[in-house]
């Protein structure tokens, strides 16, 4: 005899001043993104291998990501929407052609 999973519904409660808050937040992220894509090619040799953190379009880099994301959040602490990672240390070449999707990897 089957014997149906009792169905559980959760909600979350988000006050206003919390929704306000996550809404400044996602638009922050959208703007650090915006302003790192915008530079991202002279940014992305200069830092490779290393953190960095976009808060209120300023960049912080440093070897380790707590570090980068304190000093950020130490320079902006009202503020969300960092936008963090670390750069890859090695360049990337992409060759396409309707035959054949590959990516190739070498060390700068």
């Amino acid at each position: 005899m089957d014997v149906p999973f009792p169905k559980v519904i959760v909600e979350v409660e988000v006050s206003e001043q919390e929704r306000a808050a996550n809404i400044l937040a996602q638009k922050q992220f959208h703007l650090n993104m915006q302003w790192w894509n915008e530079r991202v090619a002279e940014l992305e040799p200069l830092h490779r291998g290393r953190f960095v953190c976009v808060a209120a379009q300023e960049l912080f880099v440093g070897d380790n990501a707590k570090e980068v994301i304190d000093r950020a959040t130490a320079a902006h602490p009202n503020l969300g929407g960092f936008v963090s990672f670390r750069v890859s240390a090695f360049q990337h070449l992409r060759i396409s052609s309707p035959w054949i999707q590959k990516q190739t990897t070498k060390p700068v």
